[in-house]
């Protein structure tokens, strides 16, 4: 088993509802060990007058292949609206991404993990730095982007009952 961070986001429709449908979903083939709070943050990079993000993240177990959880994520993504085809940074119901895999380093052009920008979120790092506590390896990039997007924190984690 790997231990897994995946970053989840969403801005259309019911943002606090698709994400609690990503998680419920993801449980289907990963053992989520904790969740995040769900942070608020500005849309980064996207179309003028695109909605705000909700964002979390999640640390789960996983006994698949990286290829494979990556396929599942997608088939998670595509069955809560999102299509196949889109422009980058456009609006979504649902963005599912992986963070780490346990140790692995992948860079494929369709795949980089541990996610190449995660240090420059913060719609990822203050969620991750949640999980991670003490072991929190970003703290002089967290620290640097406090001043410069905006997040803010939303809702707590959700109950995350037994399977």
């Amino acid at each position: 088993m790997s231990l897994t961070y995946l970053s989840l986001g969403s801005n259309l429709g019911d943002r606090l509802g698709n994400l609690k449908s990503a998680v419920a979903k993801l449980r289907e083939k990963v053992s989520i060990v904790s969740m995040s709070s769900v942070w608020e943050t500005a849309p980064i990079g996207c179309p003028e007058g695109s909605a705000p993000f909700l964002n979390a993240v999640v640390s789960c177990e996983c006994s698949s292949s990286v290829r494979e959880l990556l396929a599942f994520t997608q088939s998670v993504e595509a069955e809560l609206g999102r299509p196949n085809e889109h422009e980058k940074n456009s609006p979504r119901t649902c963005d599912i991404d992986i963070l780490t895999f346990g140790d692995e380093a992948v860079n494929e052009p369709d795949l980089a993990v541990p996610h190449p920008r995660m240090k420059e979120r913060l719609f990822v790092l203050a969620p991750l730095r949640e999980l991670q506590k003490d072991a929190f390896p970003f703290g002089k990039e967290y620290a640097s982007l406090i001043d410069t997007q905006e997040v803010r924190l939303f809702a707590p984690p959700f109950v995350l009952q037994q399977a």
